[in-house]
């Protein structure tokens, strides 16, 4: 079941990331969550703020993860947050753009997935080999 989940949440963050990188060349951070029902769903936050710095939005989304429900219960056990990001390429020192993504599993951190891509002049997205 774990693997399905993180599967499924990868596949949802990719496809995702894929459409906002070839409509716009980038994107603010965005989750996906599992529900109860173990549907995929998105979950954005939004304060009103229409340019936010990365990275304080980042913390944001995060924290609105954390929501309880009426019980004091975590509403999302299992979710992953995607983020447009650059990280040095160490056998070459080059910049590459990647989707980073950060996983947690029954509200307990899981491995962050880094997905290489380009891209190409007619503007669509290729996605490389998936690094942990």
């Amino acid at each position: 079941m774990e693997t399905e989940i993180m599967t499924l949440l990868i596949r949802n963050l990719l496809d995702n990331s894929k459409h906002l990188l070839e409509e716009f060349g980038e994107f603010y951070p965005f989750a996906m969550v599992v529900n109860s029902e173990g549907t995929v769903q998105p979950l954005n936050y939004f304060d009103g703020n229409n340019t936010p710095k990365a990275d304080e939005y980042f913390r944001k989304l995060q924290y609105s993860l954390l929501q309880k429900d009426s019980e004091g219960f975590t509403l999302y056990k299992s979710y992953g947050i995607a983020i447009d990001a650059n990280i040095n390429d160490s056998p070459t020192g080059k910049t590459k753009e990647v989707v980073r993504i950060k996983l947690t599993y029954n509200q307990e951190p899981y491995e962050d997935c880094f997905v290489p891509y380009i891209i190409d002049k007619r503007g669509k997205v290729h996605f490389q080999d998936m690094h942990t």
